[in-house]
């Protein structure tokens, strides 16, 4: 690709550069693009049994409450991001695991909240804060229709990407249980949200450096453009020039 040779002035580089980077992206064909639709979706489990109590005699951690999800459609993920509403009276006792399919178990939320009740909390790798802030404020959770939309987001106590490559098909196994004594609580709902991999997609990426950020008046400046693929992708871009 030829590199292109554009001058600024130093009065206004910045409404320059960001000029001479929207045209080069246009140029490139990138500009305007419509980027590969991932879809998500959600698998919700409410059941309603005697057996939804939680407490250290009912839900030991050695006989955890299982809640499943079953996917019947198979795909390759790429994201992946659970909710539960539970009502507990010490929501520190709690501890949640998410397994997969393919047998990965990943430790949502253990031990977090201390005193404070209940728990109604969607967990996303790409939260601002960590599960492990909602110490105090107490959630609602009164029934399965308390959410969603839940009332809280956090990221979780290990990262979900723990699933991203993995086949959706199968049964996922979500386990609760209640890891001391003194307390109580009632499983309401629990929502598993998987986002597919596009079938179709090619992942480029596009970086410019300038050789000189404070250019003088009329001083030449150039701007290396640099378009790479990602050997991963399932397709390949062609007529880059």
């Amino acid at each position: 690709m030829p590199t292109p040779h554009l001058a600024t002035r130093a009065t206004t580089p910045t409404v320059k550069m960001v000029g001479v980077w929207l045209a080069i992206s246009c140029a490139l064909g990138l500009c305007g693009a419509t980027a590969a639709s991932a879809q998500t979706t959600t698998y919700s489990n409410t059941t309603a049994t005697a057996a939804n109590a939680i407490s250290d005699t009912a839900t030991p951690c050695a006989n955890p409450l299982v809640r499943n999800f079953t996917v019947g459609t198979s795909y390759t993920i790429s994201d992946v991001n659970i909710g539960a509403v539970v009502q507990h009276t010490y929501r520190g006792d709690l501890q949640m695991v998410l397994q997969s399919p393919a047998g990965t178990r990943v430790t949502i939320e253990s031990a977090v909240g201390a005193n404070a009740q209940n728990f109604n909390v969607l967990m996303d790798d790409g939260a601002v804060a960590a599960i492990t802030t909602h110490t105090a404020t107490p959630d609602t959770a009164a029934s399965a229709a308390s959410a969603p939309p839940y009332q809280r987001t956090f990221k979780p106590s290990n990262p979900l990407s723990a699933f991203n490559g993995q086949n959706s098909l199968g049964t996922w196994r979500m386990e609760i249980c209640d890891t001391a004594g003194g307390d109580s609580g009632t499983f309401y709902r629990a929502d598993l949200y998987l986002t597919q991999t596009p079938a179709n997609y090619a992942d480029l990426s596009l970086t410019k450096t300038v050789s000189n950020a404070s250019p003088t008046s009329r001083a030449v400046t150039n701007y290396p453009v640099t378009v790479a693929h990602a050997a991963s992708t399932p397709l390949t871009a062609t007529g880059v020039q």
